[in-house]
Parts: C-alpha cells; structure tokens; sequence
C-alpha cells in the first residue's frame, strides 16, 4: 500500500519537477561522493557544507555562479529523496 501511495504522489509531480529533482540530486550525491559523504541519509551538515561549497562558487567574471533560488531547488531535490526514502529532512533541522 505504501508503495502505490508512494507512485501516486511522485506522478502528481510534473515532468519538469523530477527532472529537476533528479539533476538536483545527481549534483548532490555526486558531490557527496567526491568529498567522502554519505547522500542518503544525510546529516545536516553535509548539507549545509554543500551549501556552502555552491555559495562559494564564482565565474569567470568574479560573480556568484549560482542564485539564491537554485540552491533552494537544490535543497527541495535533497528532501524529496529523503521523503521518498522514508528518512527525515536534513533541511528541517
């Protein structure tokens, strides 16, 4: 029964929504990988550092790579896959 309440809720979401979920989690778990972190489940922290890190981040021009509203979808992506793996959000703490 889980499981096919599980199906109904993920289909209620529109194509764009978990495409962007996927890449959000793709560049996360990627990161996670590269720097020795477990993606799921997460500690706060790691999230945070992630955070951080992609803030930190600045172009060739010396300008902040990515906005306010992309780390944010970024951090909806993290909690969905905890959502969807039964473990709490690390942005909730």
């Amino acid at each position: 029964m889980a499981m096919k309440i599980a199906g109904a809720v993920e289909s209620s979401r529109s194509a764009g929504t978990r495409r962007a979920y996927a890449s959000g989690w793709r560049r996360y778990s990627e990161w996670c990988t590269r720097h020795g972190h477990d993606a799921l489940p997460a500690h706060p922290v790691t999230v945070a550092a992630y955070l951080v890190d992609a803030a930190d981040t600045v172009t060739a021009a010396g300008e902040k790579a990515y906005a306010a509203s992309t780390l944010s979808a970024w951090v909806a992506a993290i909690n969905h896959y905890h959502r969807t793996a039964g473990h709490p959000q690390p942005s909730a703490n």
